[in-house]
């Protein structure tokens, strides 16, 4: 499996979204994933306004679509919403192919503290940027409440897995619950009563389950599953 991630925050920045991004490769690659990164670099750029260490890269259209081609990719992943990811998501669009987001820079409130520009206007363009993928990933619970609160849809938190035994099949799964039919109380199926945990089970928008390829020690069993790309892969979610 191929994964292509489009970024515009990329080395020589020092930030929390290139340190994850490296990262994560890393731990890909030690699973047998490759990553391939779709990045500023190669395009003009030009200053942030207010934050002049920062450059945005101006990218073309015809060579980010020479670039995805060359990975190709089997999923694709849009890391930013500056003009590179802006760029990949379009891509994905126009050839109606599947693709994930991720929200981890509070923009709005951020340009809000600098430009006299309403965070809500902020958070509309991100609705619409967002819209369109088929998940849109955050690092917390609290912060997927917050979006689903402002108007995204299929936003999808980040939660631990639970501890599975030392040998055999390792299985994993991802369910994604509908906004129109919450499920009251769920936020940690832990706290849940047994007969409650039950609930989620009737009720999910879309689900599926998959087995590992191998058996795993528990310390590869955190992060050895591509289930979850097989939903964005396999099913356009909206």
């Amino acid at each position: 499996m191929r994964v292509l991630i489009a970024t515009d925050a990329w080395h020589p920045q020092v930030n929390g979204v290139v340190r994850t991004l490296t990262s994560l490769a890393a731990s890909a690659k030690g699973l047998g994933v490759p990553i391939e990164f779709l990045t500023p670099d190669g395009f003009p750029s030009v200053a942030l306004p207010t934050y002049a260490n920062l450059r945005l890269a101006l990218p073309n259209r015809r060579e980010i679509a020479r670039r995805i081609a060359a990975a190709r990719p089997d999923a694709i992943h849009v890391a930013t919403e500056g003009p590179v990811g802006l760029a990949a998501r379009t891509y994905c669009v126009r050839r109606r192919l599947p693709f994930t987001t991720s929200y981890t820079t509070r923009f709005p409130e951020y340009i809000a503290a600098r430009f006299p520009i309403p965070e809500a206007l902020s958070y509309a363009v991100l609705r619409r940027f967002h819209g369109t993928a088929a998940v849109t990933m955050v690092s917390t619970l609290s912060l997927m409440a917050e979006l689903r609160a402002r108007g995204f849809h299929a936003v999808a938190g980040a939660d631990e897995v639970g501890r599975g035994a030392l040998f055999g099949a390792v299985f994993a799964g991802a369910v994604i619950l509908s906004n129109d039919r919450p499920v009251r109380g769920l936020n940690d199926s832990k706290l849940l009563e047994p007969e409650r945990r039950e609930v989620p089970y009737e009720r999910p928008w879309y689900w599926r389950k998959k087995e590992a390829r191998d058996n795993f020690n528990n310390e590869k069993t955190y992060y050895h599953d591509d289930s979850f790309a097989d939903v964005t892969r396999q099913r356009k979610i909206r």
